[in-house]
């Protein structure tokens, strides 16, 4: 069962009801008006991260990443809004799908490990994770455990870039690598007693999750490169 409730809900719409799919195959599992929700609402979503990353880059929170040493509170700031921007993703800009919850919220948490490191990248990846495995259902644990991941992993990123934001093709590559990592955490480590199939799951959100995961990353990234990274120069 696929639903877009609390996506309707806030622009004010009424939700029609959820469709329930056969299993058999994955065009009958979502049809095309879900996708259309899923890939807008994902696309909602890296636009929400695109501005709230260029806003936050006027503050002066955002300028002492520059020589690799960010303050503790610059720090909370950015993890603050990036962890934020994870919930928005997970409660708002996502799909419910048989007790999981597809979304893009592992891309705030990356955004942030590329922008200020592996402390700002795990500690909005908590924030995420955290309020995700409240939240509940089969896929709980890895996908509470995958905003972490990916902001570590954007803090490598960063950390290998020589403690700043990495080139457009690292920093697709690394989020690429965090999704496949999650979706592969999904498929190993999901609650197997619930009477759901993982691996409809995994197969239904890979395509949508890892596309617009990435896609989003290299928006923010040529974004940054363009109108915040001569800024900061």
């Amino acid at each position: 069962m696929i639903s877009f409730t609390k996506f309707y809900k806030l622009f004010g719409l009424s939700c029609p009801q959820p469709a329930i799919y056969s299993n058999e195959d994955i065009i009958q599992i979502m049809n095309m008006d879900d996708y259309f929700i899923l890939i807008l609402s994902m696309l909602i979503m890296i636009f929400i991260t695109v501005v709230f990353t260029f806003a936050l880059s006027k503050t002066r929170f955002f300028n002492s990443h520059i020589d690799g040493k960010l303050q503790p509170k610059n720090c909370l700031v950015i993890i603050f809004v990036f962890g934020l921007l994870s919930i928005i993703a997970t409660h708002y800009m996502s799909a419910s799908y048989n007790s999981a919850i597809i979304s893009i919220r592992d891309m705030p948490s990356l955004v942030a490990g590329l922008i200020g490191g592996p402390i700002t990248g795990i500690g909005a990846g908590l924030i995420g994770g955290i309020e995700r495995y409240m939240e509940g259902g089969v896929t709980a644990v890895p996908c509470s455990i995958g905003p972490i991941v990916s902001g570590l992993i954007g803090g490598i990123a960063w950390y290998i870039a020589g403690k700043k934001y990495p080139k457009l093709i690292v920093a697709a590559l690394s989020m690429f690598i965090a999704e496949a990592t999650h979706l592969t955490m999904t498929y190993f480590i999901s609650d197997m007693n619930a009477g759901v199939d993982v691996h409809d799951i995994v197969i239904t959100a890979a395509v949508p999750m890892i596309i617009f995961t990435v896609l989003g990353v290299i928006i923010i990234t040529m974004v940054y490169n363009k109108y915040i990274a001569p800024d900061l120069e």
